[in-house]
């Protein structure tokens, strides 16, 4: 019964390639072990089949749409949020919601051409080291009437922990065990890409939230999306969920930019 969305139509997009939902390749790898792997980079293909299957059984015409995912399934919502839009025959009201999808690399724009055969459309875009803020700028440029939401936790443990790769290169292991470096490394990376979002895209909604998972360093929790933490107020500033649904029903805010600046 708290479901905000629970007259909604959903339609619910799996994963489990690593591609961000914007593969149409299958390569081949040679692993440490000398053996063969072959890797279905097919995000991008099992997404538009679906989707155009449930068409077979809902109206494609919707007056709203909210296109949203958290994590891997949030890097997607950035890139394939114009390709949904053209999909559902452009409606007018729009919200395109990340939950937490932020990792710098400098070889995303070569991943997407040379692994994943992504789209060119989708591609292009992607310039920079920051593949879902590139995304947002392209959507926003191409579609002004777009309300685009951004959140994550202050210190995310799952992100902090993954842009040790990126940072270290493939020889570097995932360490079993970060702490506060990483997690002030992490910070002053959402900071940027918060600033980047407020000057590239004006109008967007952000809320940056605490919610410690490790204290060792003060971790916090990855992605919001499915979980209590969604409904739960925060002193003055509204839970997750009714920022989101006041931003769909036209009111765009933000909230908790300020813990972007605590010292952990």
């Amino acid at each position: 019964q708290d479901n905000l969305f629970k007259e909604w139509t959903f339609i619910g997009v799996p994963y489990c390639n690593g591609d961000f939902h914007v593969g149409t390749n299958t390569k081949e790898y040679r692993a440490l072990d000398g053996s063969t792997e072959t890797i279905y980079y097919q995000g991008y293909n099992n997404y538009r089949d679906l989707v155009t299957k449930v068409f077979d059984y809902i109206d494609d015409t919707p007056e709203q749409l909210l296109i949203t995912g958290s994590s891997a399934g949030g890097f997607g919502a950035a890139i394939l949020a114009d390709d949904a839009i053209e999909l559902f025959h452009n409606p007018q009201d729009v919200t395109v919601h990340v939950d937490s999808s932020l990792l710098i690399n400098k070889n995303w724009h070569e991943v997407m051409v040379n692994e994943w055969n992504s789209p060119k459309p989708f591609s292009d875009v992607v310039s920079s080291d920051n593949i879902t803020l590139d995304s947002l700028v392209a959507l926003r440029n191409k579609r002004e009437n777009v309300k685009i939401l951004f959140d994550c936790s202050v210190r995310d443990y799952n992100l902090s922990a993954a842009q040790v790769f990126f940072d270290e290169g493939c020889q570097s292991d995932i360490p079993a065990k970060i702490g506060k470096a990483e997690g002030d490394r992490f910070q002053q990376l959402l900071k940027k890409m918060v600033a980047d979002m407020q000057e590239k895209i004006p109008d967007c909604g952000i809320y940056i939230w605490d919610e410690e998972t490790q204290k060792d360093g003060h971790l916090t929790v990855h992605t919001a999306t499915g979980t209590k933490i969604y409904f739960d107020a925060r002193g003055e500033d509204p839970s997750i969920a009714d920022w989101l649904e006041n931003a769909v029903n036209g009111t765009v805010e933000s909230f908790g930019l300020e813990l972007l600046d605590c010292d952990y």
